[in-house]
C-alpha cells in the first residue's frame, strides 16, 4: 500500500479515487490521504474500510486542505460518534463538498449537535446519507433544528434508524414547514407511528418542494394510510411529479387520532405533536368550502415574533358590521392591541387557504357532513389507491382497503363497478355495498334495474337489493314525493343530494333574477315538509334534521334549453304503449320514493314504469334527447289513470321536461278529477304549475301561505288592469258580499285568512290584456326564461343543471 500511495502523487489529474472494501489498515488510509494534495480530486470513496483514530485525523487534515472534493463516501467504515465530533469543523466549513455518505455506521444521538452544526453551516451540501445508523429522537431533533435554517440540502436519507421512537419524526415534520429546499426524505424502517404519519403526510401535502417522501416498512396503521390518501386529495397539494411511498407498511387497525368535526379547537402551531391538526381542518375547508364554517378565529403570536403572516386576511374596521359573517378573526401579537379582521370568502379566490407557521390558533369550527359536494372525485388519490389495491390477492384485504379509502373520498359509478368486479365473493359484497352506495357520486349510473345491468346478474341483483330507495332515485330528475328515515344511511344520502340540488336551484335563480316560486318564499325546492308527522319548516342554515321520518314534496325549477326538440311521435307512441302494455300495477308507496321515476340524465327524455318484482327485470327504457309539450305529457299521464295518484305523479316527475308550460294546467283541469287537480296544486304549488295567461278559473287560496299570497297579489293587479268585473263571487273568510278592496289592489293584502274567487273576462275572454298577463307571468315558473344552450347534435353538450360543479359556491355565503 506504500507503493500504491506513492504512485497517486504521480497522477496530477486524478478526479475519482475508489478504494472501498480493501481491508485497508489505519496506516494505509493515512498513507493514501497524505500521498498527494489531490488538487483535482472530486470523489473519494473509502467505504467498507475500518477507520480509526489516525485515519480520522488524516481525514480532518484532508478536508481542511482540500477545496475541490465534492463527494465523500464513508459508508460501513465502523464510524462512531467521536468521528463526527472530530471532523465537525472541516465538514461544516468545506466549500466544495456536496455529497456526504456516512451510512451503515454506528452513529447515534451523541453526535446530534455536531450533525446539526454541519447541516447549518455547510452551504453547499445537497445530499446527506445517514441511513443504517442508530439515531433516535435526539438525533432527529438536531437535524430538525438544522433543517429550519439549511438552504441547500436536497436529499436526506434516514432509513433504518429509530427516529420514530419519541418525537423525532414529529420534529422533522414540523421543521420541514420552514424548509423550502429539501426534495427527498427517506424514512424507511424507522418505526414511524400513526401520529407521526399524520404529521408527515400533512406536511408533504402543504409543501410544494418536497417531491418524494418514503415511509416504507413502518407501522403507520390504517389511520396513517388514510392520511396518505387524504394528502393526495388535498386541493392545496400539487401532486404532479410528487409521491409518498408506503410499501410493506404494517396496517394494524387503530382508532381515529383526530376528529376535525364541529367544536372548539385550540391548536399550538409550535407544538410538534399538534400542529398538523390545523392542516387537517384546512384540508376540509379547501376541499368542501360550502360545508365548513369558521367562527371566533383568534391567532395569538409569540411575544418575540417580528411580524405576523396570515394568508387570506383582510384588515377591516375595529368591528364587523356585517350580519353573520362567514368567519371573524382576532389577531394579537407583540403586545399590540387586538386587530379585527374578516376572513375573505373562499369562493371569490382561486388560491387555497393557508395557516400561520407560528403562534396559537383558537376557533370554532363547524363541519356539515351532509352538505359537501360528492361529485368531485380526485384522480390522483384514486390512482394511488388503485396502485396498492391491484397488488392485493384476497377479497377480505380488498374490502378492507376499499373501506379505508371510502371513509374520506367519493368515487364514480364506473370506479365502483370496477372495484365490485374485483371482489368475487357475495359475502364480501355484503360488507362493501352499503358503504359504497353512500360514496358513489353518480348513484343512478351504478344501479341498473332496467334491461342493461352493468355487473354480473348475481352481483347486480344483490346491489339493487341493498340499494333500497336509491334504486328509485334519480338525482337528475328529482321531482316527487319523499318519506326518508334519516336514521338510515341510504336515506341520508338521498336527503343530502336533494339538499344540494335545492341549493343549486336557489343559487341559479338568485344570480339570474329568476322567479321565486317556492312555497314559503325561501327559494327552496322543499315543500309540505313534515318531521315524524308534525309540520316542519326547512331552514338551510340549520341543515337537515339528524333523525326522524322526514316527508316532503320536491320540485326543481330548472328549465330545458329553448331549442330542445320534442320527442318524435313514433318514439312517444312506443313509450306510451310500453307504459300501458301491462295491466296497471300499484307503484311504490311514499316510503319507496317516486311512484313514477326515470333513470337518465336530465337532458335525456326517458320513462321507466316502476313495477314490483319480478316484472322489474322486463322493463325497457326508451330514451332520446327530447322534451315534450303539455299535450304530450297529458297523454302520457293517461297511461297511469287507473293507479291512485298515478297521473299526478307522472306530471310532477316530468314537469321540468315540459318545454313550455303554456296551457298545461288548463288541460289538466279540463280532464282530471277535482281531487287530482287539488293534489297537483298541493304538491307542485300554484307558482310552478299556474299560468296567468289562462287565469280564468276558480281559486281557493290560503293567504297564510306565501305562494298563495303571491297568487292573490297577481290576481288583484290583473283585476285592476283588465276592464270589467273580473272577481266574481269572491269571499274572504266566508264573508259573503265581500268585494275586492282598493288596498288589495295596491298590494296591501293581509297574510291571514282564506280567499275564494272566480276570475273571468267574459264568455269570449274579450277583456284580456295580453301584455299585462305576459308581464305577470314572469313571476311564475311558466314565465321563466329557458336556458339558451346549443342543441345536442351541434357538437356541444347540453347542461340542464344550471350551476355546474366547477361554479358551485357556498349557499350559506350567498344567503348572507
Amino acid at each position: 500500500m506504500v507503493l500504491f500511495g506513492c504512485s497517486l502523487g504521480s497522477i496530477p489529474k486524478l478526479q475519482t479515487l475508489v478504494v472501498k472494501e480493501n481491508r485497508l489498515s489505519d496506516a494505509a488510509i493515512v498513507n493514501i490521504l497524505q500521498s498527494s494534495d489531490f488538487t483535482r480530486l472530486l470523489t473519494l470513496n473509502l467505504s467498507r474500510n475500518r477507520i480509526r483514530q489516525r485515519s480520522t485525523h488524516a481525514i480532518h487534515t484532508f478536508l481542511n486542505q482540500n477545496r475541490v472534493v465534492q463527494t465523500l463516501v464513508l459508508s460501513d467504515c465502523d464510524l462512531h460518534s467521536d468521528f463526527i465530533k472530530c471532523v465537525e469543523e472541516p465538514l461544516a466549513k468545506n466549500p466544495s463538498l456536496t455529497v456526504l455518505d456516512i451510512s451503515k455506521n454506528k452513529l447515534d444521538d451523541v453526535c446530534a449537535t455536531a450533525l446539526a452544526t454541519i447541516c447549518k453551516d455547510n452551504s453547499n451540501l445537497t445530499n446527506l446519507d445517514l441511513s443504517w445508523n442508530s439515531f433516535r429522537s435526539k438525533g432527529a431533533a438536531g437535524l430538525a433544528e438544522a433543517l429550519q435554517q439549511n438552504q441547500c440540502l436536497q436529499n436526506l436519507l434516514l432509513s433504518w434508524n429509530g427516529i420514530g421512537h419519541g418525537d423525532g419524526a414529529h420534529r422533522l415534520a414540523h421543521a420541514l414547514r420552514n424548509n423550502g429546499y429539501l426534495q427527498k426524505l427517506d424514512l424507511t424502517g424507522n418505526s414511524i407511528t400513526t401520529d407521526a404519519t399524520l404529521a408527515l403526510a400533512n406536511m408533504w401535502a402543504e409543501s410544494s418542494v418536497l417531491e418524494i417522501l418514503i415511509l416504507d416498512q413502518n407501522p403507520i396503521g390504517t389511520e396513517g394510510l388514510r392520511s396518505i390518501f387524504r394528502a393526495y386529495s388535498n386541493p392545496a397539494t400539487k401532486t404532479q411529479g410528487r409521491m409518498i411511498q408506503f410499501d410493506s407498511c404494517t396496517l394494524h387497525h387503530n382508532d381515529p387520532v383526530f376528529d376535525p368535526n364541529s367544536g372548539h379547537h385550540v391548536i399550538d402551531m409550535d407544538n410538534v405533536h399538534t400542529f398538523w391538526r390545523a392542516l387537517e381542518v384546512l384540508r376540509l375547508v379547501n376541499l368542501y368550502p360550502s360545508a365548513c364554517e369558521f367562527e371566533n378565529v383568534v391567532h395569538t403570536t409569540p411575544l418575540d415574533a417580528k411580524h405576523l403572516t396570515f394568508h387570506r386576511l383582510t384588515v377591516g374596521a375595529p368591528s364587523i358590521a356585517e350580519e353573520n359573517p362567514t368567519a371573524t378573526t382576532t389577531s394579537t401579537g407583540g403586545g399590540g392591541s387586538p386587530l379585527m379582521v374578516h376572513l375573505m370568502a373562499l369562493a371569490s379566490h382561486s388560491t387555497p387557504w393557508h395557516v400561520p407557521l407560528t403562534g396559537t390558533l383558537s376557533f370554532d369550527f363547524k363541519y356539515h357532513t351532509k352538505v359537501h359536494n360528492p361529485v368531485a372525485t380526485d384522480l390522483d388519490a384514486v390512482t394511488v389507491f388503485w396502485n396498492i389495491y391491484s397488488t392485493l390477492e384476497f377479497d377480505s384485504d380488498r374490502v378492507k382497503y376499499i373501506k379505508m379509502y371510502l371513509n374520506d373520498h367519493y368515487v364514480t359509478a364506473a370506479q365502483a363497478r370496477h372495484f365490485l368486479t374485483t371482489v368475487t365473493s357475495i359475502d364480501s359484497h355484503t360488507d362493501l355495498v352499503h358503504l359504497l352506495l353512500q360514496k358513489v357520486s353518480d348513484t343512478e349510473n351504478l344501479l341498473a334495474w332496467a334491461s342493461k345491468p352493468q355487473l354480473p346478474t348475481k352481483h347486480q341483483s344483490f346491489l339493487n337489493q341493498c340499494a333500497g330507495k336509491l334504486l328509485y332515485f334519480d338525482g337528475s330528475m328529482p321531482n316527487g314525493a319523499y318519506a326518508l328515515d334519516l336514521s338510515s344511511a341510504i336515506d341520508q344520502r338521498i336527503a343530502s343530494k336533494l339538499f344540494r340540488i335545492s341549493g343549486d336551484d336557489k343559487l341559479y335563480n338568485k344570480q339570474h333574477d329568476g322567479a321565486n316560486t317556492s312555497q314559503t318564499g325561501n327559494w327552496e325546492c322543499f315543500r309540505n315538509e313534515t318531521l315524524d308527522g308534525d309540520r316542519y319548516a326547512f331552514n338551510r342554515s340549520f341543515g337537515l334534521p339528524e333523525k326522524g321520518l322526514f316527508a316532503f314534496d320536491f320540485v326543481v325549477t330548472s328549465r330545458l334549453p329553448r331549442a330542445t326538440p320534442t320527442i318524435s311521435p313514433e318514439l312517444f307512441e312506443t313509450v306510451c304503449r310500453q307504459a300501458g302494455a301491462s295491466s296497471p300495477q300499484p307503484l311504490p308507496s311514499r316510503s319507496d320514493m317516486h311512484r313514477a321515476q326515470t333513470a337518465k340524465p336530465s337532458h335525456t327524455f326517458s320513462v321507466t314504469v316502476a313495477l314490483p318484482p319480478p316484472k322489474a327485470v322486463t322493463h325497457e327504457t326508451y330514451e332520446a334527447r327530447r322534451a315534450g309539450t303539455p299535450s304530450t305529457f297529458i297523454q302520457l299521464a293517461e297511461c297511469f289513470r287507473d293507479v291512485d295518484q298515478g297521473r299526478v305523479d307522472c306530471v310532477v316527475t316530468m314537469l321540468n321536461h315540459v318545454l313550455d308550460l303554456g296551457d298545461l294546467f288548463t288541460r289538466v283541469r279540463a280532464s282530471w278529477a277535482p281531487s287530482e287537480v287539488t293534489s297537483l296544486v298541493h304538491r307542485v304549488g300554484w307558482l310552478n304549475i299556474w299560468n296567468p295567461a289562462y287565469a280564468e278559473m276558480d281559486y281557493t287560496l290560503n293567504l297564510t301561505v306565501w305562494e298563495d299570497h303571491q297568487v292573490a297579489l297577481i290576481l288583484a293587479q290583473l283585476g285592476d288592469i283588465e276592464p270589467g268585473e273580473n272577481w266574481v263571487d269572491e269571499t274572504y273568510n266566508n264573508l259573503f258580499g265581500w268585494e275586492l278592496p282598493l288596498s288589495w289592489v295596491q298590494g296591501k293584502i293581509p297574510h291571514v285568512g282564506r280567499l275564494y274567487l272566480r276570475y273571468t273576462t267574459g264568455l269570449t275572454h274579450k277583456y284580456r290584456v295580453v301584455s299585462a298577463r305576459e308581464e305577470l307571468k314572469k313571476r311564475t315558473l311558466s314565465g321563466k326564461v329557458s336556458v339558451l344552450e346549443t342543441v345536442p347534435g351541434n357538437g356541444k353538450s347540453t347542461d340542464l343543471r344550471p350551476p355546474s360543479i366547477v361554479r358551485r359556491k357556498s349557499i350559506h355565503q350567498v344567503a348572507l
